[in-house]
């Protein structure tokens, strides 16, 4: 029998673009939100129910509480104990996002 087809996994899940480091994760959630802003915004100027000025507008702020919740989350529960260094509290790509902080948010 012969090898089944397979697609190799990258080496790694990021790629760098002028010094900036592009996470797959990442580029992967923003696109969600950018997809679903626009669907959204669609589908109430469908229905009447408003326009899509106003679900960016919208967006916007949700997207923002759910990265402070959820970093608010992660510096309160995290075992390195990042809340006693406020230094820290601000640097996110350092990694430390709770999605439970995000969805309380």
């Amino acid at each position: 029998m012969g090898r089944p087809a397979s697609i190799p996994s990258p080496s790694s899940g990021s790629i760098d673009i002028f010094g900036l480091s592009i996470h797959a994760y990442g580029l992967m959630i923003a696109s969600g939100v950018l997809l679903a802003v626009w669907l959204t915004g669609r589908r109430l100027e469908r229905a009447g129910a408003g326009t899509k000025d106003d679900v960016s507008s919208m967006a916007m702020w949700a997207v923002a509480a759910g990265v402070v919740g959820a970093r608010l989350y992660y510096i309160v529960t995290d075992k390195s104990q990042p809340w006693k260094e406020p230094s820290r509290w601000l640097k996110i790509w350092e990694g430390g996002l709770g999605i439970p902080g995000g969805l309380l948010a």
